[in-house]
């Protein structure tokens, strides 16, 4: 019974760890209300099949996307981080079901100080209706969150550039926003 209660109050304990964060529907920069010296935005989009109750991203501030950010309109979700790495580590299905995701190096990210690092399209499906395995993807389509961003958040994007902080490389989002500086 000892062992039992242990694990409950470990496990509540990791999970309390993470802390929720909050979408950002204003285009107000908030970067700029606060000492931003080392903080800048993450910029994802989540596109699914499934209902999600959380995706879980680990770092120098551990959050968890819960699923207001998910359900709240627009795929893409925009909040203030810290500067740093982050990874991508798990995406919970339901209060029962979890998906951790193996290869960190596939799911590292980073935000830049000062700028809107784009990670992403996390791309979630089912494999079938009643099937708990899925495909998981995190794809890169800056030219669409770019537009995103002009479109949605104008203020932000006058005041700051876009970078592009997931896996590989990308050399569009400062072609894109160099030729629109001329």
């Amino acid at each position: 019974m000892y062992k039992l209660l242990s694990l409950a109050c470990i496990l509540a304990f990791i999970t309390g760890c993470n802390s929720t964060v909050t979408n950002l529907n204003a285009d107000d920069d908030i970067l700029a209300n606060e000492d931003s010296i080392n903080v800048g935005y993450l910029l994802i989009a989540v596109e699914t099949d499934r209902s999600l109750k959380a995706i879980e991203i680990d770092g120098p501030r551990d959050i968890a996307l819960s699923h207001l950010d998910l359900t709240s309109g627009s795929n893409y979700i925009l909040v203030d981080m810290p500067a740093g790495e982050y990874e991508i580590t798990r995406i919970e299905i339901n209060g029962f079901y979890s998906l951790t995701l193996l290869d960190p190096k596939l799911w590292k990210v980073e935000v830049q100080a000062n700028t809107v690092s784009y990670v992403g399209d996390l791309e979630i499906s089912a494999s079938g209706f009643w099937s708990r395995s899925s495909s998981v993807k995190l794809m890169n389509r800056s030219a669409e969150a770019l537009q995103f961003m002009q479109e949605q958040y104008p203020n932000i994007m006058e005041q700051r550039l876009m970078t592009h902080g997931g896996p590989g490389d990308d050399y569009f989002l400062e072609a894109a926003q160099a030729g629109s500086d001329e």
